[in-house]
């Protein structure tokens, strides 16, 4: 199947597929730095079907967000919150570099940052969350 460049297209497939598609296209495709466009409903589109290597990508994405917009470096923080929430995958990373986000000046970021830890049972940022708890 040829989209021809149409990261829209790519997609819209792969979502009405749902989670048994093959997300190797979709990976490659924002690894080869081509879909500039389309580039964040991609990084959504694979933290809502993806498993633990696809949301790697995601949260390097997140973590590199002082490149892109907040709102959605915010998004992403909530779609990996949901991946966790409902399907119980977490990225295959260092999970712990999350510590950076909750040290934001974005209130949205540190916050969606904050229920991350949470959700994925991050007892060294243990310190760090009661200390954003007890701030004013």
């Amino acid at each position: 199947m040829d989209f021809r460049g149409k990261v829209r297209h790519l997609a819209f497939a792969l979502e009405a597929a749902g989670a048994q598609a093959p997300l190797r296209p979709l990976v490659e495709l924002l690894q080869s730095g081509k879909a500039k466009q389309g580039r964040d409903r991609l990084l959504t589109l694979l933290a809502a079907l993806g498993g633990p290597d696809e949301l790697k990508l995601v949260f390097e994405e997140v973590l590199a967000g002082a490149k892109r917009s907040s709102q959605l470096q915010s998004h992403l923080l909530l779609a990996l919150d949901q991946a966790a929430a409902q399907r119980g995958v977490r990225p295959n990373a260092d999970l712990n570099k999350l510590e950076s986000l909750l040290e934001s000046d974005n209130d949205s970021i540190r916050a969606s940052a904050a229920r991350l830890a949470g959700r994925w049972h991050l007892e060294s940022l243990r310190p760090h969350l009661t200390g954003l708890a007890g701030a004013d």
